[in-house]
């Protein structure tokens, strides 16, 4: 789960990610696990960015997401 980086996490003011709503990539985090890892971690939402939007269904497949540091 959110394989990468995630010692330097603690260490940053906020940190930005692309996330998917949906599995693209087999073994990836989507961004209910990524979000639960950094609110965990005493971060919260700063912005949402959708990206991938279906021009049919207007769900979103990818974003960018920018966590801010709260403590």
């Amino acid at each position: 789960m959110c394989s990468g980086r995630g010692e330097l996490v603690g260490a940053r003011p906020a940190v930005q990610l692309e996330a998917s709503a949906v599995p693209f990539y087999s073994g990836e985090s989507g961004i209910l696990e990524l979000s639960s890892y950094l609110l965990d971690r005493g971060f919260r939402f700063g912005t949402i960015n959708p990206m991938l939007v279906d021009a049919d269904t207007g769900c979103m497949g990818q974003c960018d997401v920018i966590y801010v540091r709260t403590n």
